[in-house]
């Protein structure tokens, strides 16, 4: 919702989808996660690395140490 944008609500999220992950998952191994979003916001998950297919279905590995 716009009244939400610009606050760090979604950083803030993906931080710690991010952050969960990378404690709670196998170590040595490689998560994929993937999500959708409409077009206009596909810049937004770029900037955490994400990258997108055709189908604008944004993706990202994330390595658990």
């Amino acid at each position: 919702m716009p009244a939400y944008q610009r606050q760090g609500v979604g950083r803030l999220l993906l931080e710690e989808l991010m952050k969960y992950i990378r404690e709670n998952g196998v170590p040595g191994t490689d998560i994929f996660v993937e999500l959708c979003a409409v077009p206009d916001k596909i810049p937004f998950y770029e900037r955490f690395g994400f990258t997108y297919n055709e189908a604008k279905r944004l993706m990202r590995m994330c390595h658990v140490d």
